[in-house]
């Protein structure tokens, strides 16, 4: 994936996502601040504050995610 998408998705509109990974795991990111785009690599801290470091190239896609009180049942 083209880590510029990521960072557009940080700097316009913000909205919840989550990355897809080439293992099939999934990581979201809920706020802009709990990730940091470098040339090749993110980082994203997890409800832990325990940082995860992600090669570029493991990431396959991304999807948003409902917003903070959204309730997915109707």
């Amino acid at each position: 994936m083209n880590l510029n998408e990521i960072r557009n998705r940080l700097r316009n509109g913000f909205r919840p996502f989550a990355l897809k990974l080439s293992s099939g795991e999934q990581i979201e990111v809920r706020r802009p601040g709990f990730m940091a785009v470098g040339k090749n690599i993110v980082v994203v801290l997890d409800k832990r504050d325990l940082s995860r470091v992600i090669e570029g190239v493991e990431i396959e896609s991304l999807h948003d995610l409902p917003a903070p009180g959204t309730n997915k049942r109707r």
